[in-house]
């Protein structure tokens, strides 16, 4: 009996330190997140709180992952016109 209890509060304990992440699985509004990032982040900049190094390192990762996003957009726009021509 012990070891039925046992088991599945082990088993929650271990889910205590684990973060869940929300995101959006809608396209146009990662962009957007991306986007107002960015604006943050310039924000940041200027204000002195992280230095010009860091910050053009992260405008680089965010600058690609909002291309990435706006090619896959068009990958799956182009599929879509072409699935409703047939």
């Amino acid at each position: 009996m012990k070891k039925l209890l046992l088991i599945p509060l082990i088993l929650t304990g271990c889910n205590k330190g684990m973060t869940k992440i929300h995101y959006s699985k809608n396209i146009n509004k990662c962009i957007e997140n991306l986007e107002h990032m960015e604006h943050w982040l310039m924000q940041d900049y200027e204000s002195g709180r992280i230095p010009r190094d860091i910050a053009e390192n992260y405008a680089v990762v965010l600058i690609n992952t909002r291309y990435g996003l706006i090619k896959k957009q068009k990958k799956l726009e182009k599929i879509i016109d072409n699935a409703s021509e047939y």
